[in-house]
């Protein structure tokens, strides 16, 4: 991700980019490269783009690093709602 030419447009939101941004300047750049990923899957899988911004810009701005199995986990199907 840190060398595509069109990076900017690869983020939906500011937020995703900022996040990108701060997950570079704090990890190597493999394991944020990965994180971006997951957290635009993560975004695209469940169809929360803007909740999903709103929660980073929230952890970010408390100056913490996104938690994936958190925010898979708030993010996630509601178990009462799964099939069985």
């Amino acid at each position: 991700l840190r060398g595509l030419v069109y990076r900017g447009k690869l983020f939906p939101r500011l937020e995703y980019r900022r996040a990108f941004d701060v997950l570079i300047e704090q990890l190597p750049d493999k394991q944020a490269c990965k994180i971006a990923v997951e957290l635009l899957a993560l975004a695209h899988d469940r169809g929360c783009e803007r909740e999903l911004a709103e929660e980073l810009a929230r952890t970010l701005d408390a100056g913490e690093l996104p938690d994936l199995a958190a925010l898979r986990a708030f993010f996630g199907p509601d178990p009462a709602r799964l099939p069985t």
